[in-house]
């Protein structure tokens, strides 16, 4: 069933589809607001930056959320709009933004989970000196394993493959560059994906499922994060 799915769409045709994705929708409009902004004397290498840490950040913690995941983006761009030249002006000062982040979560209609657990995460992420995001663009395999080290966890675990899938999203509008995502790196998996490969495979553990999706992207040239914005339309 998957291999002919892949078969069905050409790799410009899955781009398509991710660029009509409302999550990607909802970071190019935060991003095409903010950029034309007036920040005074503000390189605009620092707006890129905050504005790419801030979207890792969102989705290191965007889990067990209420509600489905474009609605949950579509908030927090709407967030980023309103909030972002606080959490600039906290980065040029080197202040943790914990608070605001926490305050962020308790005023979604969509992340009212797990508070405190999600702002420990944001704090173990801030003590790893991670590189400036515009080398991650064309690295992400290193931001991947980057992520996996600064939170000491497994580099195949959801939320990590699904942070760099939103920062390939971001990238992709604040540099107005597509890179393609790395075969490397795993695909995020969540309900949604266990359900599919549990219609087509029959039931198998996330381990299997990663292990099966690198094998399609083996055969198809296409890397199992694209693959995984093909298989949210059959979802």
């Amino acid at each position: 069933m998957l291999t002919k799915l892949i078969a069905d769409y050409s790799f410009e045709e899955i781009v398509a589809i991710e660029e009509s994705d409302r999550q990607f929708l909802a970071l190019r409009s935060a991003w095409e607001l903010i950029k034309n902004r007036d920040f005074g004397d503000v390189d605009n290498k620092v707006v890129q930056e905050v504005f790419l840490r801030a979207v890792i950040y969102n989705a290191l913690i965007s889990y067990q959320i209420a509600g489905s995941g474009e609605l949950r983006w579509e908030e927090f761009a709407e967030k980023l709009k309103s909030d972002f030249d606080i959490l600039l002006l906290d980065f040029i000062q080197g202040k943790a933004s914990f608070d605001r982040w926490y305050n962020l979560m308790i005023t979604s209609k969509y992340n009212k989970r797990l508070y405190n657990i999600k702002v420990a995460r944001l704090k173990k992420l801030s003590q790893f000196s991670l590189k400036s995001m515009d080398l991650y663009h064309d690295d992400m395999v290193g931001l991947w394993q980057d992520l996996g080290q600064a939170m000491s966890v497994p580099i195949w675990s959801k939320t990590l493959c699904f942070a760099v899938k939103m920062f390939g999203y971001a990238a992709r509008v604040v540099y107005d560059k597509f890179v393609p995502y790395p075969l490397d790196v795993a695909i995020p998996v969540d309900s949604r994906i266990r359900k599919l490969f549990l219609i087509s495979y029959g039931a198998l553990s996330d381990k299997e499922i990663i292990a099966k999706t690198y094998e399609l992207s083996k055969i198809s040239g296409i890397s199992s994060l694209h693959l995984d914005s093909l298989f949210w339309i059959k979802r």
